[in-house]
């Protein structure tokens, strides 16, 4: 396990999100990470649940973020925590799913339907539909396999590069499933 107070504090990014306290640190080659810490012991499993998930959507050929595992250390407390690949490199940004639904005029933005959803899919212009439906629903059997149920217009995305004009499916992320 990696103890992340090793690793450089990055202040020039942050994450949103309801599961734990993210902070961006960057790794010994300064790649940047938003690492999860997790100080609530009914959801410290997350972190693990995190890390298993991830590793099972690339076993299955799914492209996953990458993740690790280890501790933080705080007022002399040693925490649970997992990195998080930060895909918001190289000009790359990522925009999360339910910004694109706004986009999209046949979607219901306050309905979290399958449908509503489904019907994005279709409609958005970023990435081939069939494609970007294959991947949600590769996603989707996956999460129901793992019991991640946590799966929202939040936590999948679409990559979004201005300068290049280039749009790629995100790398699967948000699995920490907490119950």
């Amino acid at each position: 396990m990696v103890r992340f107070n090793d690793w450089q504090i990055n202040n020039y990014r942050f994450y949103g999100g309801r599961t734990g306290y993210k902070i961006c640190m960057n790794d010994d080659s300064n790649k940047p990470y938003m690492v999860k810490i997790l100080k609530d012991t009914d959801i410290a499993s997350s972190a693990v649940n995190e890390y298993i998930g991830c590793h099972i959507f690339k076993l299955l050929g799914i492209e996953a973020q990458t993740t690790i595992l280890g501790e933080y250390e705080c007022n002399n407390k040693i925490y649970s925590a997992v990195a998080c690949e930060d895909f918001n490199i190289n000009r790359y940004r990522l925009q999360e799913f339910f910004k694109i639904k706004n986009t999209c005029i046949t979607a219901s933005r306050k309905n979290k339907s399958l449908l509503s959803t489904l019907n994005a899919i279709k409609e958005q212009k970023m990435i081939n539909s069939v494609m970007l439906n294959e991947f949600y629903w590769d996603m989707y059997i996956v999460d129901a396999l793992l019991g991640n149920f946590d799966r929202n217009d939040s936590n999948w995305g679409i990559l979004a590069n201005e300068d290049l004009q280039e749009f790629k499916i995100a790398p699967v992320y948000g699995c920490e499933y907490v119950k």
